[in-house]
């Protein structure tokens, strides 16, 4: 009998285990296709409006270029801020390998003559003085354990509500994702700190169709702690980036 009962407790074991593997394939697999989604609204070129609101409540604005285009080697996109003047010529390019090797970042400040590459150490690091870090401006590329919590209404939409655990060290204890269930884009996203608590939302205010390719027209990201917040409308939008070559998207090509 007591064999029984061990053999039949082994079993339960591990079919949880089988299946907790299968939840966590799942959400993996989920974030996999989001992130082709998405990547798949950012090919091309566009017009960024950056909407920063201050502490004070007053609000900054930027305007800037963007472009990005898909290589052999990856997919690159860089963004030129064109105004004001004080930050007029500022650059910042991703290069996302086709590897594993995750994004790697480089930024050129004209007041410094110099292009720096964010190490690791510094994706932690505001971008530009906004509500996002360098590791925001991409939180797909990062190594987390991933758990689809549910299935539920979000905004009149069904999406695929997953929470991902970062590594240890990470500037974020917890990330919860909503995903949309159909088009697999994220819709909204929550981030908690090290004790836990809602820190910085992120919301992906509307997506339209654009040459067949659907777009982010505005993305939010609020800090709850501070009051302020960061938004990216984007316009004048062009899936057609032929001329430009993998020598416009080469670290040393930010200062030209």
């Amino acid at each position: 009998m007591i064999r029984f009962v061990s053999a039949f407790c082994l079993i339960l074991l591990t079919l949880g285990v089988s299946s907790a593997s299968a939840e966590e394939m799942d959400a993996q697999s989920i974030l996999e296709k989001s992130k082709v989604a998405l990547d798949s609204t950012l090919e091309g070129s566009r017009k960024i409006v950056v909407e920063i609101k201050n502490k004070n409540g007053s609000t900054t604005e930027w305007v800037a270029r963007q472009a990005q285009k898909t290589f052999p080697d990856g997919k690159r996109s860089l963004m030129v801020l064109m105004k004001p003047d004080s930050i007029k010529g500022t650059a910042y390019l991703i290069w996302k390998p086709n590897d594993t090797r995750g994004m790697v970042q480089w930024v050129y400040v004209p007041a410094m003559r110099r292009i720096r590459e964010i190490k690791y150490q510094d994706i932690y690091g505001s971008f530009l003085n906004t509500d996002y870090t360098f590791a925001d401006l991409d939180i797909n590329y990062i190594q987390a354990t991933h758990k689809l919590l549910e299935k539920s209404l979000f905004k009149e939409k069904m999406v695929f509500k997953i929470e991902s655990i970062p590594d240890p060290n990470y500037y974020y204890s917890k990330i919860i994702s909503y995903i949309d269930c159909e088009s697999y884009l994220p819709l909204h996203r929550e981030f908690y700190d090290m004790v836990g608590r809602l820190w910085k939302k992120k919301l992906f205010e509307a997506f339209v169709v654009v040459d067949n390719a659907p777009v982010a027209i505005g993305v939010m990201m609020k800090d709850l702690n501070s009051g302020t917040s960061t938004r990216f409308v984007y316009s004048e939008i062009c899936h057609d980036v032929k001329a430009l070559t993998l020598k416009d998207f080469e670290p040393m090509s930010l200062s030209h």
